[in-house]
């Protein structure tokens, strides 16, 4: 099985491992191949519609990148709000090649503080960076979650959920 991901992020491609390698599949000949798939958003998505369209541009960027993958998986993360603290969150999609489904899901949204939100909005800048330039953490700006979680969640962590959940929507279509 070829599975193509919508992305080239070291974080992206290590979940989506993660995640296809708790599914009850046959693993033997699994191939994982990142491409470099424009999300056609900013850099900060801002609202869900925002996020949603980043990895839908995602994923048929990796179609045309990657036309005979089995399987294709795209994740956008994104900042929400729902009219409590925002929150850093992804959508994740993915589509099985034989049946043409697509199947949608997000991961568990991480409560972002009102001061890292506002840095985070301002001209190059992400989550990411604010984490990181305030907080320190890891250094890893592609993995904020670590420090806004204390150490409980990894956003590879957050991700793989969210891509085995979308994986089993798309297969019950």
């Amino acid at each position: 099985m070829r599975v193509a991901v919508c992305s080239k992020s070291p974080v992206k491609l290590e979940a989506a491992k993660q995640a296809i390698g708790r599914l009850d599949i046959d693993h033997e000949g699994l191939v994982f191949v990142g491409v470099d798939a424009p999300s056609e958003v900013p850099g900060q998505p801002l609202g869900m519609s925002v996020i949603a369209k980043g990895a839908t541009a995602r994923l048929a960027g990796g179609k045309e990148l990657e036309p005979e993958a089995d399987l294709w998986i795209s994740m956008e993360n994104g900042l929400a709000w729902w009219g409590g603290p925002w929150v850093d969150i992804a959508v994740v999609k993915v589509e099985l090649a034989e049946t043409k489904t697509v199947g949608t899901a997000t991961s568990v949204g991480v409560e972002v503080s009102k001061a890292l939100m506002v840095e985070a909005t301002r001209p190059g800048k992400t989550v990411g960076k604010a984490v990181v330039d305030r907080m320190g953490g890891d250094g890893d700006h592609a993995n904020p979650h670590l420090e806004l979680t204390g150490g409980y969640c990894s956003r590879v962590d957050l991700l793989a959920d969210a891509v085995r959940a979308a994986y089993g929507v798309a297969t019950r279509k």
